[in-house]
């Protein structure tokens, strides 16, 4: 999928690197780090779904370890708000995507 999806590919990884799920990309850790969570978007944008982005990004940092219910109450609206405009622009290259690959169908 990285190499079919290629150009969408790096386009996700760039906003999941965003999102920086733990720090690790602003911490030096190389830019591929997410890159299982950025095919996951990618497969869900392909197969147009979405709706499910949110919750898999929910999801991630469960996976990571810091899920919502280890962020302290006064953090959670900013975490939710980072969420949300990261679901946004993920939903703009949806668009982009669709617009691109789905025009012709």
């Amino acid at each position: 999928m990285k190499s079919e999806y290629s150009k969408y590919f790096f386009l996700v990884r760039r906003v999941i690197n965003e999102l920086a799920p733990v720090g690790l990309v602003k911490n030096g850790t190389p830019e591929y780090v997410h890159d299982s969570l950025t095919g996951q978007v990618l497969l869900l944008m392909i197969s147009s779904r979405m709706n499910e982005v949110e919750q898999l990004i929910l999801n991630a940092y469960e996976w990571y370890g810091f899920g919502v219910a280890y962020i302290v109450e006064e953090y959670k609206e900013n975490f939710y708000n980072k969420i949300e405009i990261i679901v946004r622009k993920l939903n703009d290259l949806y668009k982009e995507y669709k617009h691109e690959y789905l025009a012709d169908s």
